[in-house]
């Protein structure tokens, strides 16, 4: 409208265009009208929408279980020939009204619908999680699982919370049919015991069909039978959980087979045998606590440690130590150097590299205390004390603390320090700072320091039954107390690997894992060496070697060693510039 008028007021009543040949006038008229028209337009800030509609198939995922379980009872011929095409015939229907994407699972899930039947495991929630994150944004129709039901890893899929909106349908596989079969139901036991101790295992023995049968129980090692025992089937469906004590006589992995004889008529024998595998370690961390005289925080500390059964907690009192402090991999002087004893055990824990955690009191020498020079001191000792609290230093990163442990500790009983200067050298790591009302001063109460290469750690003061103590009151348990000084406790008993060439692997993997190895090179700066050929061979129980060559990253070595047969292996690495040797 705008336009129509401003053309009409400068072409039909504008005087200067009336010489204008009717034909030039009407087309700047049709000009002028075309310019304002599109510049008022545009003015106006218009919205353009487009509007596009495409029209996507609903998609069907159609997921099998390659899993070994499935052919174990079944007629192979079926599932190898039958079934696969039966799958095809129903991918291509579905075809006509659906987008089908196809899978296989077990421990992985696969494209496609290439079956073999060879997974060792079946995970549910791998393929749930899986299809969730690839499909969550699409049209997704419906999910259809073909399977027998069986899962070893993961969650129930009973109990899965998955987010999938889509029905899922499922194609039941394997025979519910109970077969006449004898087998091994499940083993419980410790992944850990420690040498010379005994260790418990809990055999579950089942049997189908075959009331009135006898089988043999055996559990033998390197063949050696360590324990056998005769079994009377009872019943057409027969569980008997069978305990069993065993002792660790050797250090390291040991392999433990448990089997039971054959019985006629079974459908397989195949779960008649189950190994298992078990790390004996050569000794627990010792830990001596020494004190001067007996006090509440001994016991206090023993059970803290000895809650965890890596550790083995020996107490003496100064005068009636006879052993040797090279014995023990830490050594928590309780009130040492006192005023009535000598620095001789001290020294002699310095001299032989043995961490140490000094614990302070009232009947500490500060003078001679202050002579070992470990990084803390006290000065203008005069006997008194002052009760503080203790307040988490933020700053700390030797090892993680739990994020409750600041606001539980300022109110947790009070510690008794020394009254006096407190000196404390530059880089010590301090995990607690003392706290006086509501105020945080730069006076440790819990620092961790090292002298000569050898952890040190110095609590200023007394009274930590009162904490753990209260913990409990406070908690019902002793958890995070002994959380905190459990840490501490490992950090300090700790020995840092200094070695130039270093080798990583975990000692324990699942059937269907690949095996890696990291690996590191340095100078004697400890500054990392490329371009060195490292090499690692496993060996297994048959003495069989497998060979194998790291390749390069940017400052380590990795090496993937694939999928290796099941069973117990040594290896030795080698590196051009050193030999390491590892088992």
């Amino acid at each position: 409208m705008a336009a129509v008028i401003f053309t009409s007021a400068l072409y039909l009543r504008d005087k200067l265009t009336n010489d204008f040949h009717p034909l030039v006038k009407l087309l700047l008229a049709l000009f002028r009208f075309m310019a304002v028209g599109v510049l008022a337009f545009f003015l106006l800030e218009p919205l353009v929408k487009n509007t596009f509609i495409e029209t996507e198939k609903p998609v069907v995922v159609l997921a099998q279980d390659n899993s070994e379980s499935i052919k174990i009872k079944g007629d192979s011929t079926f599932y190898n020939q039958t079934f696969p095409s039966a799958l095809a015939g129903l991918t291509s229907s579905l075809e006509e009204s659906f987008e089908v994407v196809t899978f296989t699972f077990g421990a992985e899930v696969k494209d496609g619908l290439n079956l073999d039947y060879s997974e060792k495991q079946t995970d549910y929630s791998l393929l749930l999680d899986e299809i969730y994150a690839r499909y969550s944004n699409r049209n997704l129709g419906a999910l259809i699982i073909g399977s027998d039901g069986i899962y070893t890893k993961g969650k129930n899929p009973l109990y899965s919370n998955t987010k999938l909106k889509a029905p899922i349908y499922t194609i039941a596989l394997g025979d519910t049919t109970k077969f006449t079969d004898l087998l091994i139901k499940e083993v419980t036991h410790n992944r850990l015991a420690y040498l010379g101790n005994k260790f418990p295992l809990e055999i579950a023995v089942a049997a189908n069909s075959l009331k009135g049968a006898l089988t043999k129980l055996s559990v033998t090692k390197n063949g050696s039978t360590l324990f056998t025992k005769n079994l009377a089937i009872t019943g057409d469906d027969f569980l008997e959980v069978v305990p069993v004590i065993l002792e660790a006589k050797s250090p390291g992995i040991q392999k433990y087979t448990i089997s039971l004889t054959p019985i006629s008529g079974e459908v397989t024998v195949y779960n008649n045998r189950q190994d298992i595998y078990i790390d004996i370690l050569d000794s627990r961390q010792k830990v001596a606590i020494i004190s001067a005289t007996p006090h509440p925080d001994i016991k206090a500390l023993k059970r803290s440690i000895s809650s965890n059964e890596n550790y083995e907690v020996d107490v003496f009192l100064e005068a009636e130590f006879q052993k040797n402090v090279s014995d023990y991999n830490l050594v928590i002087f309780h009130q040492l150097p006192s005023k009535l004893g000598s620095t001789k055990l001290i020294d002699e824990a310095i001299d032989k590299k043995i961490p140490s955690l000094f614990i302070w009191g009232t009947q500490t020498n500060f003078d001679s205390f202050n002579g070992l020079n470990l990084g803390v001191g006290l000065s203008s000792d005069n006997g008194n004390t002052n009760a503080v609290s203790g307040s988490v230093n933020s700053g700390f990163k030797a090892f993680l603390i739990d994020k409750e442990l600041n606001s539980v500790v300022r109110k947790w009983p009070p510690i008794n320090v020394p009254f006096g200067r407190i000196d404390a050298s530059p880089g010590i790591k301090n995990l607690l700072f003392q706290q006086v009302g509501p105020i945080t001063t730069e006076d440790p109460l819990f620092t961790l320091n090292e002298k000569n290469d050898v952890k040190v750690g110095v609590f200023t003061g007394e009274g930590l039954w009162r904490w753990r103590l209260f913990n409990h009151l406070d908690k019902g348990n002793h958890e995070l107390f002994d959380q905190w000084f459990l840490k501490s406790v490992q950090f300090l008993a700790s020995k840092e690997d200094k070695s130039l060439f270093r080798v990583s692997t975990k000692n324990r993997f699942d059937e269907t894992q690949r095996i890696i190895f990291t690996a590191e090179v340095y100078n004697e700066s400890f500054e990392p060496l490329l371009d060195q050929e490292i090499s690692v061979t496993l060996k297994n129980e048959s003495g069989q070697d497998y060979p194998f060559t790291f390749s390069q990253g940017s400052n380590t070595y990795r090496l993937d060693a694939g999928i290796l047969p099941a069973g117990n292996y040594t290896y030795t690495t080698l590196c051009k510039c050193r030999r390491k040797k590892n088992h």
